[in-house]
């Protein structure tokens, strides 16, 4: 996970995109593995919580990336 996640801070332009897009794989690769490996049930309340996560984060990164095209 570390050397993808380096590799695309280098080739992206923002460092938040890069973030969100890790956050979010994070939190569904782990809930489908943990699913799938160790039978670990999945509430609804885990995917709202989850969601809120994910959408606040994009919300901060999208933010960022115009308050950059304003500078610019």
């Amino acid at each position: 996970m570390w050397t993808l996640f380096t590799k695309a801070l280098n080739r992206s332009k923002s460092s938040a995109v890069v973030t969100v897009i890790n956050s979010s794989a994070n939190f569904c690769i782990t809930a489908v593995l943990g699913y799938l490996i160790f039978s670990e049930p999945l509430a609804l309340q885990w995917w709202f919580g989850a969601s809120l996560i994910i959408t606040g984060s994009v919300l901060v990164g999208s933010d960022e990336s115009s308050s950059k095209k304003k500078i610019e």
